[in-house]
């Protein structure tokens, strides 16, 4: 990225948060100093971990530059926070996020929708109930091995439901 790329003047990036920082908890602590509030302010997750970053979005270049120059620098729990002012993403980068954004979302629609498939097989398919007495006399050695097949697809339908699970998980 060069140092000439253009920026966006009411839009920060607060960057080296201690992981242990709540979202809430830096809110009051900015709260507490003599600056602007921002309009939106939002934690940076990467597959559902905290990266140690925030943006923060203001009304006017000029709240924000007062924020900026109180913030950087700043320390938070012995961390100096890094602010800077969020950067244009050029429009070959932004277009591969959309698409990379995209295709993310179609694979969990493809992933929730073979969750779905997998309940459709399970509940069409055909299990051996354990037959009462009353039907044909039937031997206690059937009703048994029909219970087994009934709690044999129980058990396959949590192992491909926590498999796909872990999968998701890990695939991202």
């Amino acid at each position: 990225s060069t140092g000439t790329q253009e920026t966006i003047p009411t839009a920060i990036v607060i960057k080296n948060i201690p992981f242990s920082i709540k979202r809430d908890a830096l809110l009051a602590t900015l709260n507490n100093l003599d600056i602007p509030r921002p309009y939106a302010f939002n934690y940076h997750f990467d597959n559902g971990v905290f990266r140690g970053l925030a943006f923060a979005n203001y009304r006017t270049p000029e709240e924000t530059d007062l924020v900026v120059s109180a913030l950087n620098g700043y320390e938070v729990s012995g961390r100096k926070l890094r602010v800077e002012y969020k950067r244009v993403l050029p429009a070959a980068e932004r277009e591969a996020k959309e698409r990379e954004k995209m295709e993310k979302q179609k694979v969990d629609k493809d992933l929730s929708n073979q969750d779905v498939r997998i309940h459709e097989k399970f509940d069409d398919q055909q299990i051996d109930k354990p037959k009462t007495d009353s039907e044909n006399g039937k031997h206690e050695k059937d009703k048994k091995d029909s219970e087994k097949r009934i709690q044999g697809n129980s058990f396959l339908f949590s192992y491909f439901y926590c498999v796909r699970k872990i999968f998701f998980v890990f695939s991202f």
